[in-house]
């Protein structure tokens, strides 16, 4: 991990973990200090100072911790290839609670509210309701399509629904009140590891083919498409009236 100062240009501080980090870090409080937390293949969740690198705290796991850990108030929660979903206080980096799911978890959780969405690897969807730094309770969303797999994306949640990749190529929306299946559609071609994002009432998808996709966030009608002619692994990142994409090649599609 390593923290670089954009205006100087200079690496302020770095942090050697004993194996690969494959997700994004994140921010939080500890013990009012500002902290960076991420898992690693090393089977850790780490929280280290933002200003110096320090070590505050490290959390041991069963196996490796692929995706980001997500903050909800004063808790990280994270899932890992051990097959559990943990919650752990991030002002003392000591667990509060954890579940274990059927499969392991490749992927990040989506938050909003008291509420988390995570997706396994044997093609559970998870929603989780939080309380007091622990988990209530949860259910699992059995909308799925025929070949239903693996969850690699992590979900994208609004308002009123929820949105998932069910298969290789079929994009769910589930109301969050009752659990029921709004609308499915299927995209033009394989999704991999890319994740839907949800900008305003739309929401925008790219594929590992190359296409990138706008749907009405309330219909599940097609509004554009764009074949970028490259392969896309990642997401789509929104910025004010924009939006972008990044192809495995390297080239950075800017859209208005």
């Amino acid at each position: 991990m390593t923290a670089i100062c954009l205006t100087q240009k200079e690496i302020i501080w770095t942090f050697e973990t004993y194996g690969q980090v494959m997700a994004s870090a994140n921010i939080t409080d500890f013990g009012g200090r500002t902290a960076v937390v991420f898992g690693s293949y090393d089977n850790y969740l780490y929280c280290l100072d933002a200003e110096t690198g320090e070590l505050l705290s490290k959390f041991p796991t069963g196996d490796f911790i692929n995706g980001a850990t997500a903050v909800w108030e004063n808790h990280l929660i994270f899932g890992g290839c051990d097959f559990w979903v943990r919650v752990v206080d991030s002002r003392t980096g000591i667990a509060t609670d954890s579940l274990r799911t059927a499969s392991h978890v490749p992927n990040s959780l989506a938050v909003i509210g008291n509420i988390a969405y995570v997706g396994d690897h044997s093609g559970n969807m998870y929603r989780l309701h939080l309380e007091n730094g622990r988990i209530a309770r949860h259910e699992i969303i059995e909308h799925r399509a025929t070949d239903s797999g693996s969850f690699v994306a992590v979900p994208a949640v609004s308002p009123d629904a929820v949105f998932f990749f069910s298969g290789s190529r079929h994009l769910y929306a589930v109301n969050r009140a009752d659990g029921s299946l709004k609308w499915t559609f299927m995209l033009s071609g394989n999704v991999g590891e890319s994740s839907p994002v949800v900008a305003n009432d739309r929401v925008l998808v790219a594929t590992r083919t190359g296409i990138v996709s706008i749907l009405d966030a309330k219909t599940g009608n097609l509004l554009w498409e764009y074949d970028t002619g490259e392969q896309i692994l990642g997401s789509p990142a929104v910025i004010e009236n924009h939006f972008m994409v990044l192809t495995a090649r390297g080239t950075l599609f800017c859209f208005k």
